[in-house]
């Protein structure tokens, strides 16, 4: 796992349950995130969000930032934001399957152009299943950078 900059603790939790914590005050930290969810749920429905997927509450030392069931505790002044928030929505299973399917695009387009493996095809049909598998490679990539839903 990359070490984010500016991280002084992480903790894993579900519900009012600790799973892991690098940080002796977990518990109290959790306790204070299920008070803040139920007034934040609140507050995201009156702006119109339908749920809540994360926060950040900024202090003048400290930064605690929560989401998917896991708070980051950091510092700051020294803290990388922008690196933070892509921990949180940064999906690895749509960025392998992306390059997977770009990798296997490019074995296809050198088996049909350069190989007479696919001389049965007319010229046009043994491109259309690699161009097909770049555009939805490059589509996962492009998804696996970003969430959707994502509001912090």
């Amino acid at each position: 796992m990359v070490r984010l900059r500016g991280l002084v603790g992480r903790v894993k939790f579900q519900g009012l349950k600790v799973i892991s914590s690098d940080l002796q005050e977990g518990e109290e930290i959790v306790k204070f995130i299920n008070q803040e969810i139920e007034e934040l749920q609140d507050a995201a429905r009156e702006l119109g969000f339908g749920k809540l997927n994360g926060f950040s509450i900024f202090g003048e030392e400290r930064s605690l930032s929560v989401m998917k069931g896991e708070a980051l505790l950091v510092d700051t002044d020294r803290a990388d934001w922008q690196q933070l928030f892509g921990h949180f929505t940064y999906w690895k299973g749509y960025c392998v399957l992306g390059v997977i399917l770009i990798f296997l695009a490019s074995i296809l387009s050198y088996i049909a152009f350069f190989t007479g493996l696919l001389d049965y095809f007319a010229p046009e049909p043994r491109a259309y299943l690699p161009a097909l598998l770049y555009l939805i490679g490059a589509g996962l990539l492009t998804v696996a950078k970003s969430r959707w839903a994502y509001r912090l």
